[in-house]
């Protein structure tokens, strides 16, 4: 059944944001994970379904129709809770988590639209154990690839570094995933966007048990991480269907959406204790995601 979802370019002019373009779109289903990613110098938003295992891939561009479908899915398997991208070594992977196993399983993704190699890494018990993650991300440092997994049930976060290992058996990824940092947080935590400022990583989240909103800093090395700014005014935050992260003339930016279609752009302050909101405005009532897409010189935001 097909989806229906909305689609806004914005670009900054004379230091306002303008609505550039806005088109219906039509997504082929319904879609559990959503994100952006680059491929031959071209925009794409990919969607994930647990029930078919495929992610179908769609065009973006700056021109009618704007958002197109290519006819490209890659199988990946049922029933996974997170589909993510991230790049090492100049090369594009996907990450599928489940988190009832905590298996992770990564594979590298070709320009044609192919998956090669696999990788597994799980673990079962101890500080370092990766079942039950509610939220897990990949993100980049100038030197290292990180993934983090954190339970919301039970505040457990670990982060795991990925590194690319000299040779691997045939038909298996060049990869090993490490633990190196375990802490217990609050339980409650959700809807972490990750940005960059220069070299270093930070995230936004939100907790929902303990109303609260928090800019995180990765410390180097993935020693840890170093709260910057606590109780942070979000609008609303509470009602947030999803927060994401882009960039936007070398700023850090994040977008919200609530189930109500109202949705906001916002520019991290430099000091990473606040933001300020360029614009609010309705966009598709009772969508699931919001997904940012670098294109031109603006960004643009598919709403589904």
């Amino acid at each position: 059944m097909a989806s229906p979802a909305r689609f806004f370019r914005f670009e900054q002019e004379a230091g306002a944001m303008v609505v550039r373009q806005s088109a219906s779109v039509r997504l082929q289903q319904p879609y559990h994970n959503m994100f952006p990613l680059a491929l031959q110098g071209r925009s794409y938003v990919a969607g994930y379904s647990r029930r078919t295992g495929t992610v179908d891939f769609y065009r973006v561009g700056m021109r009618a129709p704007f958002v197109e479908e290519t006819g490209h899915k890659v199988g990946v398997g049922e029933g996974f809770d997170v589909v993510e991208p991230f790049v090492i070594g100049n090369q594009l992977h996907l990450l599928c988590y489940t988190s009832s196993t905590g298996v992770f399983e990564i594979s590298a993704f070709s320009d044609r639209f192919t998956t090669i190699g696999l990788y597994k890494h799980s673990h079962t018990r101890g500080p370092a154990a990766s079942t039950g993650f509610t939220t897990v991300k990949a993100f980049a440092t100038s030197s290292q690839v990180g993934v983090m997994g954190y339970s919301s049930e039970d505040g457990r976060v670990v982060i795991y570094t990925v590194s690319v290992v000299p040779t691997s058996p045939p038909g298996t990824s060049p990869l090993i995933m490490s633990h190196v940092w375990a802490n217990q947080w609050a339980k409650g935590w959700t809807r972490f966007a990750f940005f960059r400022f220069g070299r270093e990583v930070f995230f936004l989240k939100t907790n929902t048990v303990f109303p609260n909103v928090n800019i995180d800093h990765v410390l180097d090395g993935f020693a840890g991480t170093a709260e910057v700014g606590s109780h942070l005014h979000l609008d609303r935050a509470s009602q947030l269907q999803d927060v994401q992260p882009f960039q936007l003339d070398g700023d850090p930016w994040f977008a919200t959406y609530r189930k109500t279609g109202i949705t906001t752009l916002n520019r991290i302050h430099g000091d990473c204790r606040g933001w300020t909101t360029a614009c609010s405005f309705k966009s598709q009532r009772g969508g699931d995601h919001l997904v940012p897409v670098p294109l031109g010189s603006g960004t643009a935001l598919l709403v589904a």
